[in-house]
């Protein structure tokens, strides 16, 4: 009975061995594995629903091809060829912009091509000192400093970049991931030293509520991205295989393995001389 069983695991060791090779050679992930999650790191913009639907559909649009030329054409008008062009509603600030001494109708001269509509706003109204927000539903263009307490409020599940404590889930650590984007993203904007914007962890949910301006969420979520891909771009630590566990209690009859037994106390030699009284050095008479 003691020789089947133990050739039963050596048969098993061996399906799991060549189970293991074959799943190597392929490359495939084992069947029964559950199908990757594509919405697992997704943020959630927080708001009403049709907030967070006109939300993502004017930054759809802001990631549009543009190209334009103006030369010496007023602001108002650009305005209205941006809306006409990418069929989204832009309104100007008129109220902080008169307070700022910025009319609606400054010339405006700019050619661009190939650019997203998000960066040719940039660039076209950065040289006005204007900026851009969504707000309302709308594209609104505005003063830097409006713009600036413009915050919009964003969940990112970060429970895989967080620095684990234990094997309790819920238990990470967030303090370096938090570190890391109040350092890196504008440093001057963050509660902690005086600005609007704000960034707290959510332990249950293993994420970060961070309440910041539309272009510095995006730049949030492009660190968050690069960081995941800095993580899986390190070496696989070797897989554990208990294949060699198996053999040893199949071989053994589900007896405990032997184990060396530690080396014997070296013995003295018989015939090591016999330590002599101390006379004071005389010779044997």
């Amino acid at each position: 009975m003691s020789r089947l069983r133990a050739m039963g695991a050596c048969a098993l060791a061996l399906a799991i061995l060549v189970g293991g090779v074959i799943a190597a050679d392929t490359g495939k992930a084992p069947k029964n594995d559950p199908p990757a999650n594509p919405n697992k790191n997704r943020a959630i913009v927080v708001g009403s629903p049709h907030e967070m639907l006109m939300r993502e559909k004017i930054n759809k649009i802001l990631d549009e091809p543009t190209e334009f030329t103006f030369n010496e054409l007023p602001l108002d008008q650009v305005v209205q060829y941006i809306k006409d062009a990418h069929h989204v509603e832009i309104q100007l600030d008129l109220k902080t912009m008169e307070e700022a001494s910025i009319g609606s109708d400054m010339p405006v001269t700019r050619q661009l091509s190939g650019e997203s509509l998000r960066s040719a706003l940039r660039l076209l109204l950065r040289p006005l000192d204007l900026a851009f927000v969504i707000r309302d539903e709308v594209l609104l263009i505005t003063t830097p400093d409006m713009a600036r307490n413009e915050l919009v409020t964003i969940i990112y599940p970060v429970g895989d970049l967080a620095t684990p404590r234990g094997d309790v889930l819920g238990g990470e650590d967030f303090k370096p991931l938090i570190r890391v984007i109040s350092k890196t993203i504008a440093p001057t904007t963050w509660d902690e030293v005086g600005g609007p914007a704000s960034i707290e962890p959510l332990a249950q949910a293993r994420a970060l509520v961070i309440s910041q301006t539309d272009d510095l969420q995006e730049q949030i979520a492009q660190l968050l991205a690069g960081l995941r891909q800095a993580r899986d771009a390190q070496p696989a630590a070797p897989a554990v295989t208990a294949v060699g566990a198996a053999f040893d209690a199949g071989a053994n009859d589900g007896q405990p393995k032997h184990t060396a037994k530690p080396p014997a106390a070296k013995q003295p030699a018989e015939n090591a001389e016999k330590s002599e009284p101390d006379d004071g050095g005389k010779p044997f008479e």
